[in-house]
């Protein structure tokens, strides 16, 4: 390794540095909102444009497919291009893409432009977080690391509250229009910020079969995930054309890319015992992490029936005690047991959230989802840093760039699995037909008879007819049981979320305890 290289693990911390990390976290954090952001407009754009829900399902499909296309080479961009050169253009095709997204006349230009603007925002993640790993000294990396991640955290969260209140406020182009000015500061914050990797390998290769065989898998994938709920999965012949498709096409990446001297994802990765478990945990903390930011904006809008604006002061207090924390987890001791001890204590905190909501109930009020929120944040800023330091603790420097890509695709497709995972829980437990309500109500029941009655005798006090006063009261009756349904329906999915970190913490134990025999051995 020449002097250059080394320095750039070795050298203090410099306001430069510190500006890097900053602007690569807030393009980090762009991409992520954008992400999300649109599902909250849906309605609105198939207002607007003239369009189904099946078509604008492809506006999300489109720009998932292209974001993880690109994560999956975006090292072998930033050499071949040089890593300023790709991470500002990426950023300038995100910026002028939201623009003609907002412009959009019908659904397909929107489809067509959310997946150019899903592919430019590829490179801000693996990118990012390759760049504060080679960027800060080994004392100083829990810090960056703490702050990059911070957008990881926010992202989810802000996507839905920003989205809503932008189109309650105005119109569903201006979710896309607010990125041109934060893209505009972002793109000059980067040119003038980042630098050429040391470790640039300009003859870096790839292999096309391997990534065409990757690509089909993304694709077939993430439409399953995406439309499998929608479409009542296997009863949809496309759905099931698309999982044979894709297990096909994974199982020829996999035997390809073991004999391969490029391997687009590199597996070789995994035989670091750190790497191999904390990915592991990556996949169930990432379905869990979703699988709430998912429901619970869900949840408080359209069961509980607070505003786009009530529901972001409601996470305020959360956003910024993950703020304030920040600093704080950055300076935990990059020893293992200390960061193997901030992970678990991660898990407690995001499963007693879980927990609440769980239990909760439809009177539940504002200070209650707060509170919970608040625990939420602490679980979620102890996860993400010590989960990447402890991930990339033996990763040397010239795999850094494959390391962060392998990790991000892992953490993409384990989000897209727990949006899919939740969305379908919500639906089988949802009681949607009318069938379904008469099988859980049934006329005959004592205490259903006598809530009919009630109201029968309250609506003719008001001047009804025994015949209006009955009709009335059925369906009132009818909508106060779907309601309570479908508030056990949203509640009940926090299942996945506790079934998810309860795992984490199993495994985190167990190969805690098989470092401390190792050790033990040694000795």
């Amino acid at each position: 390794m020449n002097q250059k290289q080394v320095g750039s693990f070795t050298q203090p911390m410099s306001l430069h540095k510190k500006f890097l990390v900053l602007i690569v976290t807030f393009s980090a954090l762009l991409e992520i909102i954008d992400s999300t952001i649109v599902n909250v407009a849906t309605p609105d754009i198939m207002g607007n444009l003239g369009t189904t829900l099946d078509q604008i399902s492809w506006a999300t499909n489109a720009y998932s497919i292209s974001n993880l296309l690109t994560v999956i080479i975006a090292p072998w961009l930033a050499n071949k291009l040089g890593r300023r050169n790709y991470i500002v253009g990426s950023m300038l095709i995100f910026t002028l893409c939201s623009y003609f997204c907002g412009q959009a006349t019908n659904v397909w230009e929107l489809v067509f432009f959310r997946f150019l603007q899903g592919a430019g925002g590829g490179a801000f993640l693996v990118t990012g977080q390759t760049i504060v790993i080679e960027s800060f000294p080994k004392e100083k990396l829990q810090m960056a690391n703490a702050l990059f991640t911070m957008g990881l955290i926010l992202g989810p969260a802000l996507g839905p509250v920003l989205g809503g209140y932008l189109v309650e406020s105005f119109s569903w182009p201006y979710i896309f229009y607010i990125n041109i000015p934060l893209g505009i500061i972002a793109t000059i914050g980067l040119y003038s910020l980042v630098e050429d990797s040391p470790y640039r390998n300009k003859n870096a290769k790839i292999d096309k079969v391997q990534y065409t065989f990757l690509a089909l898998f993304v694709m077939s994938f993430i439409t399953v995930l995406e439309n499998g709920e929608r479409e009542d999965w296997f009863a949809e012949p496309y759905i099931v054309v698309l999982t044979i498709i894709a297990c096909i096409t994974l199982l020829c990446y996999i035997f390809s890319s073991l004999k391969s001297k490029h391997p687009v994802i590199n597996f070789h990765l995994f035989k670091d015992k750190n790497f191999a478990i904390f990915n592991i945990v990556n996949i169930l903390s990432s379905i869990g992490m979703y699988s709430s930011t998912f429901s619970a904006p869900i949840f408080t809008q359209q069961i509980l029936g607070y505003s786009p604006l009530q529901n972001a002061l409601l996470i305020l207090p959360a956003t910024t005690l993950g703020l304030l924390l920040t600093p704080w987890v950055g300076k935990i001791p990059k020893k293992m047991s200390y960061l193997i001890a901030a992970n678990l204590l991660s898990s407690v905190a995001i499963i007693t959230f879980a927990s609440l909501f769980f239990h909760s109930t439809p009177d539940i009020s504002g200070h209650r989802i707060t509170t919970m929120y608040i625990i939420r944040s602490l679980g979620f800023t102890l996860l993400f840093s010590p989960l990447s330091t402890l991930m990339f603790m033996n990763i040397k420097p010239e795999n850094l760039s494959d390391a962060s890509s392998t990790y991000s695709t892992i953490r993409k497709l384990s989000q897209t699995m727990g949006v899919a995972f939740t969305s379908t829980f919500i639906a089988q437990r949802l009681p949607v037909k009318e069938q379904q309500i008469g099988t859980m109500v049934q006329a005959s029941s004592v205490g259903y008879q006598h809530r009919l009655h009630e109201l029968i005798d309250k609506l003719q006090g008001m001047g009804h007819s025994l015949t209006e006063a009955t009709s009335k009261a059925q369906q009132l009756l009818h909508s106060s049981y779907v309601e309570q349904f479908t508030f056990a329906g949203y509640r009940d999915a926090y299942a996945i979320t506790l079934f998810s970190f309860l795992t984490c913490i199993i495994i985190v134990t167990l190969y805690t305890a098989y470092l401390l025999k190792e050790k033990g051995e040694k000795k």
